[in-house]
């Protein structure tokens, strides 16, 4: 009996150090319960509000950030309750404004955006690009001495390796501990700011993506030179996502926007998902699942190829971003009003 009774405590103990951790829960978003926030802000003059970015490190740690006619918010939600963050306690100048962020944990935040040169600069009184980071217990600000220049996007493989980009052309390369400074230069002609809307590693090849009045523009580098591989001009038929590039878990290159995705294979671009409205955010909650949202106020499951409506919230808020873990859903929406006032709110799903 003692032996039996050695082998069984034997073989529990072995089952437990083999299995420590149980599978993993994945909770299927058919079964959210949605709620809604009102993101308030710590500035009261503020009026209108259009926050265009969401991030999460996980369920009880989400940032949000984007315009506001006050001052661009950084909001950050703690599983309980969002609260507006205050710039110049954490380090932060009054005068930067937040448009876009990305991360790699709770200890490792990236924003971009923009920042009022200092008085006395020979960028005074424009605007110069900058980005801030949190390592989990502080904030730095980086100011890339660029006239005129704001960052609107940041997507990094690592934490060591990142890509920012935005106006004029203007693209930023953090490798080595250091912000290094680039910028694409296009040969057609045409009108109005030049924006780079989205910059990706694939395949250890850097791709990006941009617009300028009338033209979408696709673009490689080469080594240390930018190549324009294609463009088209906007309204006609797309030839891939205006919007935005999206890397899966799965290694394909995805972009989106108007009318749906786009995946490329051998720099060429085929449409995989068709939807009435343009493409505003991705979530890619668990491997080979999505979430997916349109400006217009659909939300929509995608996996195996099958495209499926989760929820429709009607057109107005605009649906502007979304962040999604394999339990909970944020999704980033502004509900326009009357004249330049609008209020940002934020969808969630559990």
């Amino acid at each position: 009996m003692k032996t039996i009774i050695l082998l069984i405590m034997v073989l529990l103990v072995y089952s437990c150090s083999s299995n420590p951790v149980g599978p993993e829960i994945i909770k299927d978003p058919k079964q959210y319960v949605w709620s809604v926030d009102t993101l308030r802000f710590n500035d009261p003059t503020m009026i209108q509000s259009i926050l265009g970015s969401i991030w999460g490190s996980s369920e009880k740690d989400v940032y949000a950030v984007g315009h506001g006619d006050a001052g661009n918010p950084i909001m950050h939600y703690d599983g309980q309750s969002w609260t507006d963050m205050d710039k110049t306690k954490n380090g932060i100048k009054l005068s930067y404004r937040a448009e876009w962020v990305y991360g790699f944990g709770g200890n490792d935040v990236w924003i971009t955006g923009w920042a009022q040169a200092e008085y006395g600069s020979i960028y005074f009184p424009d605007n110069v690009g900058s980005i801030i980071h949190f390592n989990g217990s502080s904030w730095t600000q980086y100011d890339l001495p660029f006239k005129t220049m704001s960052f609107e996007y940041i997507w990094g493989k690592n934490s060591s390796d990142l890509w920012a980009c935005g106006s004029n052309g203007i693209v930023a390369h953090y490798i080595n501990s250091k912000w290094g400074l680039d910028t694409i230069q296009i040969v057609e002609g045409s009108t109005g700011n030049f924006w780079i809307r989205g910059i990706v590693d694939y395949n250890n090849v850097t791709y990006a993506i941009g617009f300028k009045n009338p033209r979408n523009y696709f673009f490689r580098k080469d080594g240390n030179t930018w190549v324009q591989i294609d463009s088209f001009v906007d309204g006609e038929n797309a030839k891939w996502g205006d919007r935005q590039l999206f890397v899966t878990q799965g290694n394909k290159l995805w972009t989106y926007g108007n009318g749906g995705i786009w995946e490329m294979e051998n720099n060429s671009w085929s449409k995989i998902i068709n939807t009435e409205e343009s493409v505003s955010g991705i979530s890619e909650y668990v491997k080979n699942k999505f979430i997916i949202i349109d400006y217009y106020g659909k939300v929509y499951t995608y996996s195996d190829g099958i495209l499926e409506l989760l929820k429709d919230f009607g057109a107005n808020p605009y649906l502007a971003g979304i962040w999604a873990n394999n339990k909970e859903c944020f999704i980033l929406a502004n509900k326009i009003g009357s004249g330049i006032s609008a209020s940002s709110l934020v969808y969630h799903g559990k």
